[in-house]
């Protein structure tokens, strides 16, 4: 019962910002920041109410629950960042000619000759000089990550609650 409330609260309030955001969307002045700002802190929120919850409860079950609620959310997160960068690698790909891409065809041919081609190697997009530097931020930005995760490996072993939780799981406690 409680989780038929909990999918719909968190269905009406989906709802809810999403509607808001298209009407936000609409002021101009607005437009800039809501994009940028305002809308991907509304879509945390679904998810970090999902985090939250899942961690409700009895102490040694809520260790094991809060670790699949976190990894539900990265596997979703790692999803919604794959799929679009995919999808814009596979559209913009265009032939491969003495090493840099023809986004300008010359005579009037087509950006992907011969139209489908899957060529691994003769087709293929080109980078801006710029995704080297933000490519650098984000891999200094997820040192903080790695230094939690590696603290918090450390630490299963040395207290051993994951053994606790594997016994706990066994005995049905």
């Amino acid at each position: 019962f409680l989780m038929g409330v909990y999918g719909g609260f968190l269905f009406y309030a989906s709802n809810l910002i999403s509607d808001g955001s298209e009407l936000l969307l609409l002021i101009p002045s607005m437009a800039g920041i809501v994009g940028s700002v305002v809308l991907p802190i509304l879509g945390a929120v679904p998810d970090g109410l999902i985090v939250f919850f899942s961690g409700l409860g009895p102490l040694e079950e809520a260790r094991v629950r809060l670790g699949v609620g976190v990894g539900a959310l990265a596997g979703s997160t790692v999803m919604l960042l794959t799929i679009p960068w995919v999808l814009s690698v596979y559209s913009g790909r265009v032939n491969i000619e003495n090493g840099s891409a023809t986004y300008k065809p010359k005579n009037g041919r087509h950006k992907l000759e011969p139209p489908g081609n899957w060529s691994m190697t003769g087709t293929g997009i080109q980078v801006l000089p710029s995704l080297r530097r933000n490519a650098q931020i984000m891999f200094v930005t997820s040192l903080g990550y790695w230094l939690i995760q590696g603290e918090d490996s450390k630490f299963d072993k040395r207290s051993g609650l994951d053994d606790d939780v594997v016994q706990s799981e066994k005995t049905g406690r």
